[in-house]
């Protein structure tokens, strides 16, 4: 993933790297969820939190 940095007026590019024991949490939190999100909080291009809310649907 890529986001960007503003340093001294410029735009700076940066890549958010995620390891492999990362992506196999976002694969199994999102696999198990049938309505919901899976949020990823980054911060200095690092994954620091993984939030899951799952909602239930009354029919």
């Amino acid at each position: 993933m890529n986001n960007t940095k503003k340093e001294a007026g410029k735009e700076v590019l940066q890549k958010t790297y995620i390891s492999q024991d990362q992506l196999a949490v976002i694969q199994k939190k999102a696999s198990e969820i049938q309505y919901g999100t899976v949020t990823l909080v980054i911060q200095d291009s690092r994954i620091v939190q993984i939030d899951c809310t799952e909602k239930i649907r009354i029919v």
